[in-house]
């Protein structure tokens, strides 16, 4: 019996899943949460074959060659944001589905789930948890879950120190916005569905959430078509600070500066080459195009998101 007649019918079920773990995701600490919930699955009777992503073997390649084998229920990326998209990007337009263990730094997918991070919460969603579908979108040809970004954050995740940032988690992202601040502005050449706009940051966004618990477009939800484009306008340093606390405060759609447009499709070009980063890795550089039309993802969801009345799905 599938996960999703589990969770349409009720008993409780032996979900096979394979997990596909990145060692380097989050900080060190984690991984005795990691240890716990595999433990916890266990004892609930999950048949579970856990796969660990190396030098020779990306995450990406360990999700296919689960999905090519047709015999787990769901593939479980355990990681970061970088791990689930690596993961997604094997499942999505597949009739299998991807579950989440949220063991990574900012974990902005499993937040905008309304998944809890301690180990029941993980562990009631990938054995009773329901099913749904969910928007995923491109940079020119790659798939995001997430966001993209072009400008601020682009230069900021380019230049991460990323062994730093196992170590002492989000605090790593201080040296490399201060570098990013001294850059000063970009200035950006936004086309979203035909209509010029100008900015000097800008996030092309499917979710409410940003860089953990960070609040960068209130009205994105799951089930959206569309993708929420959030151009920020500053003409000096001071300003992209002031933007920058306004996305730290919650108050991001209360700034003067900000616009939250949706749209379908969104081109970018700019003078010389800016940093793109998509959900959290660096990319590449400008120009480039994103589109809304990427292919499905099945997603485990729990049945009631943690803090919240009801998913926003």
């Amino acid at each position: 019996m599938s996960i999703e007649d589990r969770a349409q019918r009720g008993p409780r079920g032996t979900p096979r899943l394979a997990i596909i773990v990145n060692p380097d995701a989050g900080p060190r600490a984690n991984r005795a949460r990691f240890d716990e919930i595999v433990a916890q699955l266990r004892l609930a009777g999950c048949e579970l074959e856990i796969r660990q992503s190396d030098g020779a073997r990306s995450n990406g390649d360990l999700a296919r060659a689960a999905l090519g084998e047709s015999r787990f229920d769901a593939v479980v990326a355990a990681g970061g944001d970088g791990t689930v998209r690596a993961t997604a990007k094997a499942l999505a337009g597949t009739p299998i589905a991807l579950g989440i263990i949220p063991v990574g730094t900012a974990n902005v997918m499993a937040r905008e789930i309304g998944l809890g991070f301690d180990t029941s919460s993980v562990v009631t969603c990938l054995t009773d948890g329901r099913m749904t579908t969910v928007q995923t979108g491109r940079v020119d040809d790659e798939l995001f879950l997430l966001m993209a970004g072009v400008g601020l954050d682009g230069r900021i995740v380019a230049s991460l120190d990323l062994a730093l940032k196992r170590r002492i988690g989000k605090l790593a992202y201080g040296p490399p916005l201060v570098q990013a601040l001294r850059a000063g502005p970009d200035h950006l050449a936004v086309r979203i569905d035909g209509i010029e706009h100008t900015a000097t940051w800008a996030i092309a966004t499917l979710r409410r959430y940003y860089a953990g618990s960070f609040v960068i477009s209130p009205e994105a939800r799951l089930d959206d078509a569309g993708i929420h484009v959030v151009l920020f306008s500053a003409s000096s340093r001071r300003a992209l600070v002031g933007q920058i606390l306004a996305v730290a405060t919650g108050r991001v759609g209360y700034h003067p500066g900000v616009t939250d447009i949706v749209g379908t499709t969104i081109e970018i070009a700019t003078e010389a080459p800016v940093p793109i980063q998509i959900d959290g890795e660096p990319f590449d550089t400008t120009p480039c195009r994103i589109s809304a039309r990427g292919p499905g993802l099945r997603l485990l969801v729990p049945f009631q998101p943690a803090g919240r009345r009801g998913p926003d799905i």
